[in-house]
């Protein structure tokens, strides 16, 4: 080979060797593409699992019944969605169904319906409830029309008489004849209330407060309107 013919086949690899090149960047350049893609993707998880997280612990909860306490109105296994951020503004109210953490193992939660609200006074005789408050100071039977007509509520004690400080609350389940309630344990202080059931998946409906026979105090009524 003489020194053109050599020179020649030189001049031909250079432009064989600059697409390979081109190649490799174009590569590099798009792992780093996806790379972005991958990380971004990543961050958005992240955030959207610590919102979720913090929904869940300061606004709404899920809650699944566990046994009858509530039945007839709530039955077990029924899905709820709990409400804990309306109770904070406007309070807790008489009827309002709750998800409580238990006074004895404020591990374990159960499900039921304030009766009595803070600075009443209450006697269970013969099966019914009386309100004494300063609304009614003689005291009131207690109507509740989402329970059935004959219910009878039952105590361990022949005579019942709980009078609540201005942070607890009297609370029972739907189910009399088979709930361990504040007739058990007794009063509920505010701060052991996780929040007030607000949606079941059951009906697809969100939860209605009952209307009561019974008055509430003025200062509170007029609290919860605040």
């Amino acid at each position: 080979m003489d020194l053109e013919s050599f020179s020649n086949t030189e001049t031909q690899t250079t432009p064989e060797q600059k697409p390979t090149e081109n190649k490799k960047t174009d590569s590099i350049s798009n792992l780093k593409k996806i790379a972005a893609v991958i990380f971004n993707i990543f961050k958005g998880v992240i955030f959207l699992f610590i919102l979720a997280f913090l929904f869940r612990i300061f606004v709404i909860q899920p809650f699944l019944v566990d046994g009858p306490s509530m039945e007839p109105n709530f039955a077990d296994r029924e899905y709820l969605l709990v409400d804990k951020i309306t109770p904070k503004i406007s309070g807790y109210q008489r009827g309002n169904v709750v998800i409580l953490k238990y006074p004895q193992n404020e591990k374990l939660v159960f499900i039921k319906r304030i009766i009595g609200l803070p600075g009443e006074t209450i006697e269970i005789e013969k099966g019914k409830i009386k309100i004494i408050n300063t609304e009614n100071p003689k005291g009131k039977i207690l109507k509740e029309d989402y329970l059935p007509a004959d219910i009878y509520t039952g105590t361990t004690t022949q005579d019942f008489l709980e009078i609540l400080s201005q942070d607890e609350y009297l609370v029972l389940g739907d189910n009399r004849k088979n709930s361990l309630d504040s007739r058990n344990f007794g009063p509920v202080l505010k701060g052991q209330l996780v929040g007030k059931s607000w949606f079941s998946f059951k009906t697809f409906h969100t939860i209605p407060k009952p209307q009561y026979n019974v008055l509430i105090p003025t200062l509170e009524r007029l609290a919860f309107h605040f």
